[in-house]
């Protein structure tokens, strides 16, 4: 398959991933504030925003490296996941502890505590996720990425829904996504054993400094993307849950329709 070729599919396949994603989680957000009123939506995208911040220490911007230097050279691929995997696990335990400690000193209700401690779970497992979705794009097999992200979609969407109109609230709403992680977790390594590495677990010290520097300037750059969220956060001091419910309701609505060139511009990187 030629460049272009492979390029235009990628991208298409991540497209048709986002549409897919953006929709399902769309109507979810509507029917939950519809049927558990604004307040429950705020303190629902709260617990998931909050938590999003300390995803980006957890990753520490390694996802687009492994990336950049798999793409170069594809036997560089099990060493990387499995050094990354590591790291990311001793990670995890730190920043779900920093979460814990934080959301509790902030003074939130016992059903925002709880929510944050089930997404800090969520962010967790998505990062392992989001390190085996990095190696399909390191292939160019951004079809198997755009399966995970309609996988977790179709299981957090149809599960919320029916959770929903059965009686169920916030918690059993935050477990979905939870659970859907990790699932996503356990489909993306088999496909990354069975179609390209098995990770390579080891305990390479240079490697480990080598490759946090080269993720540093990444990390940065993730940073600013989730700057634009801290609005959630202070609106959920200043006004309240059902403040950020209708501010986030309406959010939904413009991020729909963000990803289109960001897609593209993923499936050029590892050709660059």
């Amino acid at each position: 398959m030629s460049a272009v070729r492979r390029i235009m599919k990628n991208a298409m396949v991540l497209n048709i991933a986002r549409i897919i994603s953006t929709l399902g989680k769309f109507f979810l957000f509507i029917y939950i504030a519809r049927v558990l009123g604004e307040a429950i939506l705020g303190q629902f995208t709260f617990a998931i925003i909050f938590t999003s911040f300390f995803a980006i220490v957890i990753s520490l911007g390694a996802d687009d490296l492994l990336v950049r230097e798999v793409a170069r050279n594809k036997n560089l691929a099990a060493k990387y996941l499995g050094n990354m995997f590591i790291i990311r696990l001793l990670l995890s335990a730190l920043i779900f502890g920093a979460i814990v400690f934080t959301i509790n000193i902030m003074g939130y209700p016992r059903d925002t505590q709880l929510a944050v401690y089930i997404f800090g779970g969520y962010i967790v497992f998505t990062a392992f996720s989001f390190l085996f979705r990095a190696n399909f794009r390191a292939f160019e097999s951004m079809e198997w990425d755009a399966l995970l992200e309609i996988l977790e979609t179709v299981l957090v969407t149809v599960v919320g829904l029916v959770l929903l109109f059965s009686g169920h609230g916030l918690i059993a709403l935050s477990l979905t996504f939870l659970g859907a992680s990790i699932i996503n977790v356990i489909v993306g390594f088999a496909i990354n054993r069975r179609k390209f590495v098995s990770p390579k677990f080891e305990l390479d010290m240079q490697f480990w400094k080598s490759t946090i520097m080269k993720a540093a300037p990444f990390s940065v750059f993730a940073l600013f993307i989730l700057y634009p969220r801290v609005d959630t956060i202070m609106l959920s001091s200043l006004e309240g849950d059902a403040v950020v419910g209708s501010y986030n309701a309406a959010y939904q609505i413009v991020i729909a329709f963000s990803p289109v060139v960001l897609n593209f511009m993923i499936a050029l990187v590892p050709l660059i």
